[in-house]
């Protein structure tokens, strides 16, 4: 019994080590690409392509630096104050909601609202996905 317990211990710690690292895409390939994928959802014209990508460029920027400063907290084996993730959480709904009103000039109407329910799904699985917003299921 034993020897079935260390097997099994063993074979998930292997397994855990090979987990393949998180490639990281530089900002600029990210911005790309999600320029390409925004332009054909919305088709978007060359002129409006060209606009968005810079908000994208910016906002995949800030990701990995927020990233880079949350790993060398984490290294740290510090946590942010309730006063700091208050300004990192003000400071993160003020870009989008500047990015949001961007967004709004650039596109037309019918663009701007497939824009918005597509980013409120996407919101809502990456929430879904990481467990913060558990989903309720419905029982009659």
């Amino acid at each position: 019994m034993r020897i079935i317990l260390i097997g099994c211990m063993l074979i998930g710690l292997t397994l855990h080590a090979q987990r393949p690292e998180r490639r990281s895409i530089n900002p600029e390939e990210f911005a790309s690409i999600q320029t390409k994928k925004i332009t054909l959802a919305l088709d978007l014209s060359d002129s409006q392509a060209q606009q968005v990508y810079p908000i994208l460029l910016e906002k995949a920027k800030d990701r990995i630096a927020l990233r880079e400063k949350r790993e060398e907290l984490r290294k740290e084996g510090k946590r942010p104050s309730q006063e700091e993730r208050a300004s990192f959480q003000k400071e993160a709904l003020d870009k989008q909601i500047t990015a949001q009103r961007t967004m709004k000039s650039i596109l037309n109407a019918d663009q701007y609202e497939l824009w918005r329910k597509h980013s409120l799904r996407s919101k809502a699985k990456r929430r879904g996905k990481h467990g913060k917003g558990h989903q309720r299921r419905g029982r009659k």
